[in-house]
């Protein structure tokens, strides 16, 4: 399972853009290939209207965590 954090920003075009300013996201990917988890959480908050600013944390968790 991976942990990944994004600083992001809603859409211009977006609904969200008259709720929010931004916003911190924390993903959770269900995968071991960092590469594919990070592809895959940045096209789901695309899809969502959130354009990303930066990728602050990735982090591996364990069952024991």
């Amino acid at each position: 399972m991976l942990l990944l954090e994004f600083s992001c920003t809603p859409k211009r075009s977006s609904s969200l853009n008259k709720i929010y300013g931004g916003a911190f996201i924390t993903c959770w990917i269900d995968q071991s290939d960092l590469k594919n988890a990070e592809v895959f959480a940045r096209g789901v908050l695309d899809a969502e209207g959130w354009q990303i600013q930066t990728l602050n944390h990735i982090e591996t968790i364990a069952r024991s965590d």
